[in-house]
């Protein structure tokens, strides 16, 4: 990830630490697609048991993840920006 936005010169990462709310919204995130996955596969397949459509939900997060983690930060990122603008810093 770059330190600053090559266009507009906005600072990503502050302080250390400063991401540790993306991993709140990536958890979010997570829970999501896991219950969406057990939840499809298990009507789609009623012989599937939940702990099977479970699996297959941890299997396609895992698959997911790299990009989760790129859109948890960016969600977080957007809400900073937006509760605590540069110019009132």
């Amino acid at each position: 990830m770059h330190a600053q936005c090559p266009r507009c010169r906005y600072v990503f990462e502050r302080e250390p630490g400063y991401f540790l709310g993306a991993i709140v919204i990536g958890y979010v995130i997570a829970v999501c697609v896991v219950a969406a996955v057990a939840v499809l596969s298990r009507r789609l397949l009623p012989a599937l048991s939940w702990e099977s459509g479970a699996v297959l939900g941890f299997v396609a997060y895992l698959l997911l993840s790299p990009i989760v983690l790129r859109y948890a930060r960016a969600i977080w990122m957007y809400l900073d920006y937006v509760l605590d603008p540069p110019h009132s810093r």
